[in-house]
């Protein structure tokens, strides 16, 4: 009894080690370049007195916008979204997005960043 004890407590320090596990640390990304700016697609955020309205992107960003939808749309919100979702065409050929197309596009983005694997 005693043996059996001892070998249990000799086995459980043996695979719990004595170290401390420090993750590495996470280097801070930063904006991606579109076009020559360091802007990511997000030209500019409009506001209605102190209320987001909607948020301006650039034509990259939403063909990259376009290519998420086709590829995750149907994986992750259970239906194939059309072209130019919640997007509409601005006069100086910059596009207008909504917030509810944005978060998407953000969380698509994820998703692509995290090799296509989809969490619930």
């Amino acid at each position: 009894m005693k043996r059996s004890l001892l070998l249990f407590i000799a086995c459980s320090l043996m695979l719990t080690g004595c170290g401390t596990i420090v993750p590495e640390p996470v280097a801070s990304a930063t904006v991606s370049y579109d076009g020559n700016e360091q802007i990511g697609g997000l030209k500019r955020i409009l506001t209605v007195g102190n209320q987001v309205s909607g948020y301006i992107i650039t034509e990259d960003a939403r063909l990259r916008y376009n290519n998420l939808l086709k590829i995750y749309s149907e994986e992750i919100y259970g239906r194939v979204y059309e072209k130019d979702y919640g997007l509409c065409l601005m006069p100086d050929n910059s596009w207008l997005i909504t917030a509810e197309a944005l978060t998407m596009f953000i969380t698509m983005n994820q998703v692509r960043r995290m090799d296509g694997v989809v969490t619930e």
